[in-house]
């Protein structure tokens, strides 16, 4: 299923031109990730976190082209910080 959803995020059929991922990025890569990440800060302390979704090619001499994507792996990230924090979006 990852590499379905992978393959319409790069099919103008399915996707706004403005958004794709271009086909010779996803051919260089060796992996991607898909990561939603929430900050907050108050004054002199700041942090996120987030997580998401990782997926990476595979050698495979059966598959066209010689590698696959893998299954999906789930990932996680978080930080903490100090200092002024002055911002907005």
């Amino acid at each position: 299923r990852a590499e379905k959803m992978l393959r319409k995020m790069a099919d103008p059929k399915y996707v706004k031109a403005d958004k794709l991922i271009p086909e010779t990025l996803l051919r260089g890569a060796e992996g991607i990730a898909f990561i939603t990440i929430f900050k907050a800060g108050l004054f002199f302390i700041g942090g996120n976190v987030g997580g998401g979704c990782m997926i990476a090619k595979v050698k495979d001499a059966n598959a066209p082209g010689g590698w696959r994507w893998s299954g999906p792996s789930a990932i996680t990230c978080g930080g903490l910080g100090g200092g002024f924090i002055f911002g907005g979006e």
